[in-house]
């Protein structure tokens, strides 16, 4: 217990979210392992989520919206497994929500509560990728410039003879 605590631990601290239903044993209760940090910050557009297992016989639903009440939700992923990747966001908030599904009925366990988190999806912006191009092509026309210009200057010497 206390290795798995440990374990925990680290893995919160270092944003890894590993856990899985071995490492831990189900107590009924449902939490999503993402980092501390509210709201979570994607910069490529794509989530790694996984969540405590609520259980025996439990399925989870997993769901998508751009607003918190969920008005227009979408159910992204449905199914036993303890994690899921999510790819494909555009700019903006996304809005999640678990809940943990007897696997016969389908209907809600008893017990938990759906679990909700906020995304914020962030990419880099336009203007900062032009200006780090054209830093980029400045540098290699310096580059390309200097080995030219020492290409002309110098292709008549003979390092060797210097060296006799």
């Amino acid at each position: 217990m206390k290795t798995t605590c440990c374990y925990a631990l680290l893995c919160l601290c270092l944003g890894l979210s590993t856990l899985t239903a071995q490492d831990r044993e189900p107590d009924g209760s449902l939490q999503l392992l993402v980092p501390e940090t509210s709201p979570v910050v994607s910069t490529d557009g794509t989530l790694s989520l996984r969540w405590t297992d609520a259980g025996a016989q439990s399925n989870y639903r997993l769901e998508r919206s751009r607003d918190a009440q969920f008005s227009d939700s979408l159910t992204i992923y449905e199914g036993a497994d303890l994690g899921t990747f999510v790819s494909g966001m555009t700019a903006g908030v996304w809005h999640y929500r678990l809940s943990a599904l007897d696997a016969e009925s389908g209907e809600p366990v008893p017990g938990t509560k759906p679990v909700l988190t906020e995304v914020r999806v962030e990419f880099v912006s336009a203007r900062q990728v032009v200006w780090l191009m054209s830093a980029g092509a400045v540098t290699l026309v310096c580059i390309v410039g200097s080995v030219l210009t020492g290409y002309r200057r110098y292709r008549g010497w003979n390092l060797n003879a210097e060296a006799s």
